[in-house]
């Protein structure tokens, strides 16, 4: 082991002996303490319609293990898609107004602890039911259109969309999710057709269409590295390459619209406090009168 020996003759003659090897451990820590962005579990976010005569959506969190969905609040209007911004942890959301769901859809930012949502603008389209945020990217993508579905990008500071694709004719996406380490944004349709987008010119690729019909929502849980899909009665795995899916766990029953995924960050001064024993006890000895 590289050690460095210290004397210090005004410490009682003692001379302190200091690992390499824990210099490199406190600063590994310390700089855990200034980024704290190791994550541990995550929280699944969904939206939920409870009354078919009230088209409002609920924010609500779901849990991967027990399926239990907790109501966090009502949100005012009716949201069909989230997509959350790890750049600047930001939730968003792309819903439409209750009372007239054949206005344009607008993009909101949601307050994950209440539900409420504050309007960013206008979306320009009738139809915006899939998002997905491209951390490598930096961009915020959307599925809007009706018949044809167009894949385009979110100016989050307006909501207006640019359209990078020509259309798809025949696919009705139910929703979009970037797939960390592509440039490819997994897509699942409505009837049960899984595969890619490719987010430069908007081609795209089925991979399955043997899966789970009724997944209305998918999003990526980086704690477990698994690509999660959301029916209205269940939470599942899903195998992006030929559509399998694996369930998770039973929920309660009811319309899930979207779902977002968000990791829990554990504070780097708590793995700092938490590694100091273990870091510090056998890297530093000193020995007196040497």
């Amino acid at each position: 082991m590289n050690r460095i020996l210290l004397s210090d003759a005004g410490y009682l003659g003692a001379v302190w002996r200091f690992d390499v090897t824990m210099f490199q451990k406190v600063l590994f820590l310390f700089v855990l303490m200034l980024n704290p962005v190791i994550t541990g579990a995550s929280t699944i976010y969904s939206t939920l319609i409870q009354d078919a005569s009230d088209l409002t959506s609920v924010l609500v969190t779901i849990d991967v293990n027990t399926g239990v969905v907790t109501e966090l609040g009502s949100m005012g209007v009716n949201i069909q898609s989230l997509a959350y911004d790890s750049t600047y942890d930001v939730l968003y959301g792309a819903g439409v107004n209750p009372l007239n769901v054949s206005e344009n859809f607008q993009l909101y930012t949601i307050d994950r602890h209440t539900g409420a949502v504050t309007l960013v603008g206008d979306m320009g389209w009738q139809f915006a039911t899939a998002m997905t945020y491209n951390h490598q990217l930096d961009t915020l993508f959307a599925q809007v259109g009706g018949f044809f579905n167009y894949l385009t990008t979110v100016d989050r500071q307006s909501g207006v969309v640019t359209q990078i694709d020509a259309g798809v004719l025949g696919i009705s996406t139910s929703s979009i999710e970037y797939i960390p380490g592509t440039e490819q944004l997994a897509f699942v349709s409505v009837a049960g057709q899984y595969g890619y987008y490719n987010t430069i010119d908007g081609s795209f690729d089925i991979s399955g269409t043997g899966g789970l019909s009724g997944v209305g929502a998918l999003a990526y849980d980086s704690s477990i590295d698994q690509l999660l899909g959301l029916s209205n009665s269940g939470l599942y795995t899903i195998d992006i390459t030929n559509g399998i899916a694996t369930q998770l766990t039973d929920i309660s029953t009811g319309f899930y619209g979207s779902m977002a995924i968000i990791p829990v960050p554990i504070p780097g001064a708590l793995l700092f406090l938490l590694s100091a024993v273990g870091v510090f006890a056998p890297g530093i000895r000193a020995r007196s009168n040497i």
